[in-house]
């Protein structure tokens, strides 16, 4: 039997989400103070480049998460690896280091160093039961949860500002929340759209997102209300994003395997960039027309330096941390079992001591 190959058109989507994600953490290298052009420029462009880690999470939701062990641990050590890594470029560009940045280094996931990966890790040690709600719940039920949510989460804080998560969506409940949405797509939205509609739908949300932006912009001299995580016009471009390219069916190996290192660009991307601001310094750019261009060439640098960077890695230390994973999973397994059989007896003694 034939190995099932994964559907390049949503790797391809991962590999475009990571650009938009570096592109927009880019743009905060050319420092707070901007030209007003670039001002509008970083607006319009923050529209749809922040719908990255939304996409990434409605993908995991669609194709399911199942809990592995052994996975997660070897994404720990890799992540583990990048933040050791980071902390010394830091050490060795003369930037301060305090005792708080060595133990978030030891534990980033731990730390919220990393807050979509540390959403992502209790989803996956939750997603059996996630999965398992996601099935047994009835489709209006579900929906019906889901509504709720999103008017509690998203619809709230969009127009009315207020965030109850107080972290603009950058948590574990928004994720959890985009998670479900993306099992609810899997199990009920059948349906074939036409790709041309989908990005006509696309364009108009983000553009509708760019003139309230621009509105509030021009009469508060505030912005980013309506393009972070937790916005509903965030959810609505993802979804339709995530729709657009699931239309789409094809087979690359090239794509897959760039794809691989997506994680790595997310986690490493900021070490990666101190060094590349090094030859160039987009601050002094700010009030430069060539801010956006040089931006354009910046992130693409910073993304395929970290994809190389994370070959090399798995080429050098893969079977190394394949060893190390497996041999804690078996660990931490056996601690498991052993402190469950503990509980219990625990449990059964206090429940016998209190019928007496």
């Amino acid at each position: 039997m034939a190995a099932k190959t994964r559907n390049s058109s949503i790797e391809l989507l991962r590999i475009l989400c990571i650009f938009g994600i570096i592109f927009m953490h880019t743009i905060a290298y050319g420092g707070n103070e901007l030209s007003q052009m670039n001002r509008y420029l970083l607006i319009f462009a923050n529209c749809f480049t922040n719908l990255g880690v939304t996409c990434f999470m409605l993908i995991s939701g669609y194709f399911g998460v199942r809990f592995q062990l052994e996975k997660l641990i070897r994404l720990d050590l890799m992540v583990i690896f990048y933040t050791v890594l980071h902390l010394i470029i830091r050490i060795a560009l003369g930037v301060p280091v305090g005792k708080l940045d060595l133990l978030s280094t030891i534990f980033p996931i731990l730390s919220n160093q990393y807050w979509y990966l540390t959403a992502y890790f209790i989803i996956a040690i939750l997603s059996g039961y996630l999965n398992k709600a996601a099935e047994r719940l009835s489709q209006v039920q579900l929906r019906n949860i889901l509504w709720f949510c999103l008017f509690l989460f998203s619809i709230v804080p969009t127009f009315l500002h207020f965030d109850i998560m107080g972290s603009e969506g950058k948590n574990v409940v928004q994720m959890t929340v985009i998670y479900m949405i993306g099992r609810y797509i899997r199990l009920y939205d059948k349906h074939v759209y036409r790709t041309g509609r989908l990005c006509m739908l696309l364009l108009g949300n983000i553009l509708l997102t760019f003139i309230l932006e621009m509105a509030l912009y021009t009469v508060t001299g505030h912005y980013s209300f309506f393009y972070r995580d937790c916005s509903i016009f965030t959810i609505v471009s993802a979804i339709l994003l995530f729709t657009a390219f699931r239309n789409m069916s094809f087979e690359s190996s090239f794509i897959n395997r760039t794809a691989s290192g997506v994680l790595a660009v997310y986690v490493f991307s900021f070490g990666f960039q101190r060094l590349v601001y090094l030859v160039l310094p987009l601050e002094n750019y700010a009030f430069s027309p060539l801010l956006f261009p040089l931006i354009c060439v910046f992130a693409p640098c910073v993304v395929t330096g970290c994809i190389v960077i994370d070959l090399v890695r798995q080429k050098v230390f893969g079977t190394l941390e394949s060893k190390i994973a497996k041999k804690l999973a078996d660990i931490l397994g056996r601690w498991l079992a052993s402190g469950m059989t503990l509980f219990h007896k625990i449990k059964e003694r206090l429940l016998l001591y209190v019928e007496r």
